[in-house]
């Protein structure tokens, strides 16, 4: 299993988007007092669009399954090598039922979590479309709407657009 810097503690929201932007704002103008009163940077807290910005940079957490760790483990290493994503976690034992050319199917999966800029989504699905064995896969990239400041910075630094 891959391993990297513990990100957990960025919160992901798919349903971000659809939340009135008065809301996003509160949330802004929260994340940020509360993240000066820790004597943290501001400079990455929830934006008025609800997607956590470092330096005017949107993070995405971008879930990607697979067969099995080899298969994982080997897309892994080329985003991460070609700095499409700073980081992979790879979770094994997963259950996938889907609909897949009229049936309902059950497969055992492992699923990557990438953390990236949303910037290179659209290169990182080209990439994982290039490496990856099944005819469609699933990529699918989430904001980050909040999280360690100097983590999110970290994925920045780690990436290259």
């Amino acid at each position: 299993m891959l391993k990297c810097l513990d990100s957990m503690h960025a919160g992901v929201a798919p349903w971000s988007a659809a939340r009135p932007s008065a809301l996003h704002n509160s949330a802004a103008a929260a994340a940020a007092a509360a993240s000066q009163r820790r004597g943290m940077s501001s400079s990455a807290v929830v934006s008025g669009r609800g997607v956590s910005t470092v330096q005017g940079t949107d993070l995405l957490v971008v879930y990607v399954t697979a067969p099995n760790a080899d298969v994982a483990e080997k897309i892994a290493n080329k985003l991460v090598e070609q700095q499409l994503v700073a980081c992979v976690n790879v979770l094994p034992g997963i259950t996938s039922i889907y609909r897949w050319q009229g049936k309902v199917e059950k497969d055992s999966e492992v699923l990557m979590i990438l953390k990236t800029q949303g910037a290179l989504l659209d290169k990182l699905t080209a990439k994982v479309r290039e490496l990856h064995p099944y005819d469609e896969p699933e990529v699918i990239g989430l904001p980050i709407i909040g999280g360690s400041p100097s983590y999110m910075q970290w994925v920045v630094d780690n990436t290259s657009p």
